[in-house]
């Protein structure tokens, strides 16, 4: 898509948003996906538990290094949180995970754990 010129000013509105578009996904496939921010979402509005992206991204490592199946753990679901709004005044949205129990309790044994994993996958 570089290569295309999609990132540049002479490229057209849609090149460039597709070209945008495909970076997100290549930055959430790299990194921190939708799911995992839910998890730092669910652990900050219901625990008070505000993690870095690197602090998630070491907790997440931890969680694959115990269960690599950790997403099954528990659906997703969107959230209107009444407490915060946006620019605008309407109540901000958020993606948390239906059942937080299960990562509040691997967030805890991931803070006594001696080893922790490398903060990035």
């Amino acid at each position: 898509m570089r290569a295309a010129h999609f990132d540049t000013a002479e490229s057209y509105a849609y090149e460039q948003n597709r070209y945008q578009g495909s970076l997100s996904h290549l930055e959430h496939l790299e990194g921190l996906n939708y799911y995992d921010e839910a998890i730092g979402n669910t652990l900050r509005l219901k625990y008070d538990i505000s993690l870095s992206d690197k602090e998630l991204l070491g907790f997440v490592n931890y969680m694959i290094s115990q269960d690599p199946r950790y997403p099954s753990w528990s659906e997703g679901e969107e959230y209107k949180d009444l407490t915060k709004r946006n620019e605008a005044g309407y109540p901000i949205w958020y993606f948390v995970v239906k059942a937080p129990e299960p990562f509040y309790k691997a967030y805890l044994n991931y803070k006594t754990s001696p080893r922790k994993p490398a903060d990035s996958r």
